[in-house]
């Protein structure tokens, strides 16, 4: 559906792209590669007359990058037979005040994630080779616990006298995750003997502190959701708590 036809969500999706399509006529052409001016003055030190001169120089630069913009989504509006006032000026003039902070952010579901051809292996390559790749090491442990727990009906070290018997068994499912995953070659194995025995001996715990943490970013991340505000994180998020690390992973 195109025009006043098309539902309220596809009208404003229709609106977003025509807004970038516009945005993108403009750097390659009358822009020259750069964006269109904010109208933003940049922090200096200067007096009233002259801060006064260059706020009126860069807002008139501002209002004609917007009409360049919206010439533009005139333009594309009349070849793709889409309605004129699709791209409103006032919105046009917030797209392109706020066009260095644009992203897309293409999200997969956890069946996604989770698929046996899912491509995770280059993401957590990286993560790996970082200065701190924990946050990538407890991911590994997660997913062979969560097989682990598949097959034994709890979680590693879950009772104290299990702790040192379920380290065998976890190091198994270590090494299945990792073939899973696509990082069977890598040498020495990124999750060592004494990564295994502590997640063991947390046996699964749930602390306070940990799911105040969590929480706290859930909600954050659910009122982005609501509000149609800020970036989100971008895919799986990790914290490991007994650092303060955090990490956020395309997988």
């Amino acid at each position: 559906a195109r025009g006043e036809e098309a539902p309220a969500g596809q009208r404003t999706l229709l609106s977003f792209w025509l807004m970038a399509a516009s945005l993108q006529a403009y750097v390659a052409g009358e822009g020259g590669g750069l964006l269109p001016a904010s109208g933003a003055l940049p922090d200096m030190t200067a007096d009233t007359a002259t801060y006064v001169q260059l706020q009126e120089l860069y807002a008139r630069q501002a209002r004609a990058d917007v009409a360049a913009v919206a010439a533009h989504a005139a333009h594309i509006a009349s070849l793709e037979s889409l309605p004129s006032d699709l791209a409103p000026l006032a919105e046009l003039t917030r797209f392109c005040k706020n066009a260095p902070h644009l992203a897309v952010l293409r999200f997969r579901s956890v069946e996604e994630e989770y698929a046996a051809d899912a491509p995770v292996a280059a993401e957590l390559t990286r993560a790996l080779a970082a200065d701190d790749p924990s946050c990538a090491i407890l991911y590994i442990l997660l997913r062979a616990s969560q097989a682990f727990a598949a097959q034994r009906g709890h979680a590693p070290g879950f009772a104290d006298a299990d702790v040192e018997s379920d380290m065998p068994a976890l190091r198994l499912c270590v090494a299945e995750q990792l073939k899973r995953l696509g990082l069977n070659g890598e040498r020495p194995c990124p999750v060592s003997d004494d990564w295994v025995a502590e997640y063991c001996r947390w046996g699964g715990a749930e602390t306070h502190n940990i799911a105040s943490v969590l929480g706290g970013v859930a909600a954050q991340e659910a009122i982005k959701a609501v509000t149609r505000q800020y970036v989100p994180l971008n895919n799986t998020f990790l914290f490991n708590g007994s650092n303060g690390v955090t990490a956020v992973y395309e997988l």
